[in-house]
């Protein structure tokens, strides 16, 4: 991320590979079926490394192992829509919302309402965020981030 940050592409790239394959060892190492937290981080450095057909296809399988997994899914469903496979996309984001709560539910709120955007489903997802905003509730103390997954929900909702 220092890497990316300081307009060093090639770097980071050649780092986050790097650490695809150090999180591709343990993943190996794991007694599991199919290494959860490994192949988690590893599918997400594949993504930045732009090696993007093999974090596909690592997620794709997470995603078939643990198909109620909030955290699989809404990985997927970014990197789908960073490939722009809108209705891929939407089957992952509309999983993790199913599984998610708390703020890991209002995350994935927003990526549904952003991949519905993106399809030119506007009023769709105007009405997914009316739905969830009128349904969450923000916490007392302003020190947790759901308040600020709320005002993206917010945002997102104001582009709209």
């Amino acid at each position: 991320s220092l890497l990316e940050s300081l307009g060093r592409d090639t770097e980071a790239k050649a780092a986050w590979s790097a650490a695809a394959d150090a999180y591709g060892a343990d993943a190996k190492a794991s007694t599991l079926k199919l290494a959860r937290g490994a192949n988690l981080e590893r599918a997400y450095c594949l993504q930045k490394a732009g090696r993007l057909d093999e974090a596909r296809k690592l997620y794709d399988s997470l995603v078939g192992a643990y198909p109620d997994e909030f955290t699989f899914q809404y990985g997927y469903a970014r990197l789908l829509l960073e490939q722009k496979e809108h209705p891929a996309a939407l089957v992952s984001v509309r999983a993790a919302v199913k599984n998610g709560y708390g703020d890991n539910w209002l995350r994935a709120v927003a990526l549904e309402a952003k991949i519905l955007k993106a399809m030119d489903l506007k009023e769709e997802a105007a009405k997914s965020l009316d739905a969830a905003l009128a349904e969450a509730a923000a916490p007392k103390s302003a020190a947790v981030r759901t308040h600020r997954y709320l005002a993206e929900l917010r945002r997102l909702r104001s582009e709209l």
